[in-house]
């Protein structure tokens, strides 16, 4: 099901086009024993564009998956992804930033806890053990 607008977290972006803006819906936020974390991501733009999807971040592979699109107002507002493959986040760009600041700590995923602890606060400065010990 896709969540309402009201319910998502604004998420600071640098290399989002501009006029445009990235929304997180933090209780959506999981990890799997998969190691696998999973969201929603809204990206509007100054226009009205409106993109929603279900997405999954493989921290350790640098690597995210898109489950499925939401479409709001529509009578099946959540169709799934005709392409569900897992694709690079290697490439200089917004899923990279998210990928490297808020979703994961070096290969390990963050909870929802930190999450939200990043988008209140900020990313936390890198440490040189960071993604070494794992808690």
């Amino acid at each position: 099901q896709l969540p309402a607008d009201d319910t998502f977290s604004a998420v600071p972006l640098d290399r989002l086009p501009g006029g445009m803006r990235a929304y997180l819906h933090l209780p959506s936020v999981t990890v799997g024993e998969d190691e696998v974390v999973r969201y929603w991501l809204v990206i509007k733009g100054d226009g009205g564009g409106y993109n929603a999807s279900f997405e999954g971040t493989r921290c350790s592979a640098q690597e995210y998956k898109v489950y499925a699109y939401g479409f709001p107002g529509r009578q099946e507002p959540v169709m799934p992804a005709d392409d569900p493959g897992w694709r690079s986040t290697d490439a200089p760009g917004y899923r990279q930033e998210l990928t490297a600041d808020v979703l994961c700590t070096g290969p390990n995923p963050n909870t929802a806890r930190q999450i939200d602890s990043v988008l209140r606060h900020g990313p936390r400065q890198g440490h040189a053990f960071d993604g070494f010990f794992r808690f």
